[in-house]
């Protein structure tokens, strides 16, 4: 492996089993569609599923932003992105859960026949130029649902769907954001749930994997394996991954480890490489501060492993004497993970994407296990959701302590996007940059670690300044069995929210959004780093 990144401020954690949006606690497979069957926009909570809103295969034609319109001729902006269907009269489906807003038939201008939909208040997407509406005004639908019918009413060139994401009223580019968020693209593939809790079949492994390499040997995993292999993909599920992701994750731990099988892999080679990933101790895949042994059993846990296998790690080297920044060093460094590969998600070869991670010495021995895994993961796929349910904002108790009502305002964000420096007194906002990683915040309307908090305590009334350690000076310290919901959490460059429960509501990094990570302070990565709690002080009453 090798240093690529340099990352700061609240980048410098990684996480055992972060949820992107989730709320996912100790359940079972069968509890948590449960509670999905439960959660629905009718009971005030709305679901982070997205679908594709296109119920048949299509293309795209025409791309957010400024263009010449093809309808007068003269500059205009496109507020959406196009997508149409061969024969041009494709289901339209809900892109995720909420209530339906507006139905409007413009007739032949504009939008013509259009549909609106409101998700968790702030977030609305729009369908237009449809031939007909399956809705009403007022029904609640679900990610994946059919609305409409595409077709060519308003001002167009020809059938499509016209299809809109807004925040506050305003347009954001779809294609961008759902990249973003989920990794997500659209390339074609019709009414695609993704960051969902559909199962996989072979038709979804079909659309990445069209025709894959070496021989199947699914048939011969041991129970270990095939149980390490759902714990990649429920931790690749509950990070907000496509299932590329955890293909790619599953080839990799099969040419490195045998998925756990080789028991070698338990102990640190001469290069200290371990776990079922082998990845190498020696050089930062572990918690800063601990020892070579205590990381050899970290990076043993698989789930650890593999949430950062998918999202790297951020660490500090100066400790051990690698300093390539100079005698001091940079603040830290960022060991590079699958979501850090350019482009991983329109790449087509998935052996050379884990070769990008890993930096074997063996690069295409990962191909051969294609078969493998495309056999394997729909047999292992575990239903558990990669998503549930947040509660909306006027679900906020009036009731029960300030540190409960921080909790559950903060609660009200899960699903929103990272963005550096972003967030303020009036919720989610556009961010700058760049990060110290060169992330770019400036074009991403969502909160970053304490942008969040200073949101959530700002509904109390309690001003905090939007830096992590500036807010721990400003609390009062609460010893660790002491610690109550709404109570701050810091690590190194790095705030949370408790909730109450023993889990940390948190805006963790660029690419993933607004979660709660459960058990924080017990699992081997988080607890090693905890440097304290706060309590922020309620302001006096006049």
């Amino acid at each position: 492996m090798r240093l690529v990144k340099i990352f700061g401020m609240c980048l410098l954690l990684m996480f055992v089993m972060p949820l992107m949006t989730a709320v996912l606690g100790s359940v079972s497979p069968s509890e948590r569609r449960n509670q999905e069957k439960n959660c629905s926009p009718s009971d005030g909570t709305a679901s982070t599923a997205w679908s594709v809103p296109m119920g048949a295969a299509y293309r795209v034609t025409a791309q957010f932003g400024p263009r010449i319109s093809p309808i007068t001729g003269a500059p205009d902006m496109h507020t959406g992105i196009d997508l149409a269907s061969p024969a041009g009269d494709a289901p339209v489906l809900a892109a995720t859960a909420g209530e339906v807003v507006k139905i409007e038939n413009l007739g032949n201008r504009s939008y013509g026949l259009w549909v609106e939909i409101n998700h968790s208040g702030r977030t609305t997407t729009r369908y237009a130029h449809l031939s007909s509406v399956s809705v009403k005004v007022g029904d609640k639908v679900s990610a994946g649902q059919q609305i409409a019918v595409e077709g060519k009413s308003g001002g167009v060139t020809g059938p499509h769907l016209h299809f809109e994401i807004r925040h506050d009223g305003e347009a954001i580019d779809p294609a961008k954001e759902l990249m973003e968020r989920f990794g997500f693209s659209f390339d074609g593939t019709p009414g695609i749930t993704f960051n969902g809790s559909r199962a996989i079949t072979a038709d979804d492994v079909a659309a990445f994997l069209p025709s894959p390499k070496g021989v199947d040997q699914s048939d011969s995993l041991t129970e270990e394996q095939i149980a390490n292999a759902t714990a990649i993909v429920e931790t690749g599920q509950k990070l907000g991954l496509p299932p590329k992701a955890w293909a790619i994750a599953l080839m990799t731990a099969l040419q490195e480890s045998a998925l756990g099988a080789d028991k070698s892999t338990t102990t640190p080679n001469s290069d200290v490489d371990v776990g079922i990933f082998q990845q190498r101790a020696k050089v930062g895949w572990y918690a800063d501060g601990l020892s070579i042994e205590q990381n050899t059993t970290i990076l043993n846990d698989v789930r650890y492993a593999a949430a950062t296998f998918y999202q790297g790690h951020d660490m500090s080297l100066i400790a051990y004497g690698l300093n390539p920044g100079g005698a001091a060093g940079p603040p830290g460094y960022h060991l590079p993970g699958l979501i850090d590969i350019k482009d991983w998600m329109n790449r087509k070869d998935l052996g050379e994407i884990a070769q990008a991670v890993q930096k074997s010495d063996f690069p295409r021995h990962y191909t051969k296990h294609e078969a493998t895994v495309a056999a394997l993961l729909p047999r292992i796929n575990t239903g558990i959701g990669s998503y549930e349910c947040a509660p909306a904002a006027e679900g906020i108790p009036r009731s029960g302590t300030a540190g409960e009502q921080v909790a559950a305002y903060a609660m009200t964000q899960i699903g929103v996007p990272y963005s550096w420096g972003g967030g303020d007194e009036t919720g989610p906002t556009k961010g700058f940059c760049c990060s110290p990683g060169g992330k770019d915040g400036s074009a991403i309307v969502g909160f970053d670690c304490s942008g969040l908090v200073l949101w959530a305590w700002s509904k109390l009334g309690v001003r905090l300044p939007h830096e992590s350690s500036a807010q721990q000076r400003m609390t009062t310290p609460v010893a660790k069995e002491n610690i109550q919901a709404g109570d701050l959490l810091f690590f190194p460059g790095h705030v949370g929210i408790a909730d109450g429960k023993g889990g940390m509501i948190e805006a963790p990094r660029p690419g993933l959004a607004v979660r709660v990570t459960p058990d924080v302070l017990d699992d081997p990565h988080y607890g090693p780093l905890f440097t304290g709690a706060g309590r922020p002080s309620l302001p006096d009453k006049p």
